[in-house]
């Protein structure tokens, strides 16, 4: 990947999916920093320990799902029905998912919300027009589960599979 950036094929390098272990390797033998950190990160699992990580060593974050994929995992709670989140859109004038959206950025975080929905698109993107006061955030963050979901089956017997603590 360093030698794409050198070549000026691309700008920058991102990880994906790794620990704070893979992390410090890269960042020992890294001619060419890496400039971002995607990872899972939402409401049901704010992976704050490794977020708090990346910013440490100067990687931005970008959470993948940040809004827990409701429709992949059926059997966890549906962080869009959650009743803090209910509560807190009626407050807003916000929809559940520009809540989660807004949370997470105002966490400090990249997020990457999945549609094709030209209407939820739009609806994405407003967020900028207001912010969770200290005790809304409180409030989302009391109703954090920490549970992973994201755990692609066909990794996790690599050696390197980056999450084998949270199994």
């Amino acid at each position: 990947m360093e030698n794409l950036v050198s070549s000026g094929l691309v700008r920058s390098i991102g990880l994906s999916n790794f620990n704070i272990m893979q992390i410090e390797r890269i960042l020992r033998c890294a001619r060419i920093r890496p400039v971002m950190l995607q990872l899972e990160s939402h409401l049901g699992f704010p992976n704050q320990k490794l977020i708090d990580f990346a910013h440490s060593v100067g990687l931005g974050v970008t959470a993948y799902s940040p809004l827990g994929s409701p429709a992949n995992y059926e059997n966890y709670p549906n962080l869009l029905s959650l009743p803090v989140v209910t509560a807190l859109s009626q407050k807003h004038g916000k929809t559940p998912a520009q809540v989660l959206l807004r949370h997470a950025i105002q966490r400090g975080l990249c997020v990457v919300p999945k549609s094709s929905n030209p209407e939820r698109l739009r609806e994405n993107l407003a967020i900028f027009d207001f912010e969770l006061p200290t005790e809304d955030v409180e409030l989302l963050e009391a109703a954090s589960q920490n549970i992973r979901r994201i755990q692609p089956p066909l990794m996790v017997n690599h050696p390197e599979f980056p999450f084998k603590q949270d199994i």
